[in-house]
């Protein structure tokens, strides 16, 4: 479970508006810098799943904070395992919300034609064949992809075949693992990564939801085989 650090609850208390202070569009590089992470702390506070009634409860004690007069010490201890406590519900709360809306995404996926489902969950949809062997965990690859998450939002991209990108098999998330392993060279695929086999209840941040499914789109354009690369180091 990815926690909010204390800092930056602090900070963002300190950083409360002052009361009937007019909103005022950023147009210095310091007024850009605390829009961005004010939407920065938005972003962590939407995750807990936050109504509109209990926001303004955080807005209130920003509020009072900023104004000396807060009715409750952060540092207190019953204070801590109160927020501890509501963090962890909600942050559990949300990855549940996650999983049930990407079972929903990786369902339709799965009825799309030629799709295939493998007992770890992952559904490959083959685009395009290759040529060649297909790369194992102890092989480079080179490919360009794109990664989407269930709405379609793009969180990466490396799609132009004059920039890809390399790594070895083995040192990337579970689902690119088996997916790539499933490629030739020349060849590509859609795949679709249950949260067990991607980045799991802590997602990546800022960008990958905890429990969240995956999208990717993968073109494998070489493969360095790893017992070839041990030859020639020894020639």
């Amino acid at each position: 479970m990815r926690s909010l650090a204390p800092a930056l609850i602090a900070l963002s208390f300190s950083l409360a508006p002052a009361a009937h202070a007019e909103p005022q569009k950023p147009e210095t590089p310091d007024q850009k810098a605390l829009y961005s992470l004010g939407v920065r702390i938005a972003k962590d506070f939407k995750t807990l799943g936050i109504s509109p009634e209990e926001l303004e409860f955080l807005k209130l004690g920003m509020d009072d904070s900023f104004a000396g007069k807060a009715s409750v010490d952060p540092k207190d201890t019953a204070s801590v395992q109160n927020i501890q406590r509501f963090q962890r519900e909600r942050f559990q709360a949300a990855i549940n919300r996650e999983k049930e809306e990407s079972g929903k995404f990786l369902a339709e996926a799965a009825k799309k034609k030629g799709a295939e489902k493998s007992d770890s969950g992952l559904i490959y949809v083959s685009q395009k064949g290759g040529k060649g062997e297909s790369p194992t965990k102890a092989d480079t690859v080179k490919v360009t992809y794109e990664g989407t998450l269930r709405d379609g939002t793009v969180f990466d991209s490396r799609t132009d075949p004059k920039n890809p990108i390399s790594f070895p098999l083995g040192n990337v998330i579970p689902c690119w693992q088996e997916a790539i392993a499933k490629l030739k060279p020349g060849g590509s695929a859609e795949f679709y990564c249950p949260s067990d086999i991607a980045y799991g209840d802590n997602g990546s941040a800022p960008v990958i939801p905890p429990g969240a499914a995956l999208k990717f789109e993968v073109t494998l354009l070489e493969v360095a085989k790893a017992d070839a690369k041990t030859e020639k180091d020894g020639e």
